[in-house]
């Protein structure tokens, strides 16, 4: 997988409209990582935090732009 380091090295201004886009597509390519994170859990470790196979496997089938409004990306 490659990793694309460019948008940490760039300076942009804060309020500049292209690095808001940048911002909230970064923001998008982690709940899809962590939502995949959570299929592979096993059962013991979804066991830990309270989450049954069935609530994991349809937060995995979300689709990526579908998070909760308390995750709000920064």
């Amino acid at each position: 997988m490659t990793k694309i380091a460019i948008f940490g090295r760039i300076n942009f201004k804060k309020n500049n409209m292209f690095t808001t886009v940048l911002r909230h597509f970064s923001w998008l390519i982690k709940v899809r990582k962590s939502r995949l994170a959570l299929a592979r859990l096993d059962p013991d470790r979804l066991e830990d935090i309270g989450i049954s196979r069935i609530e994991a496997d349809q937060e995995t089938e979300l689709s990526f732009w579908d998070a909760p409004a308390n995750w709000v990306h920064r």
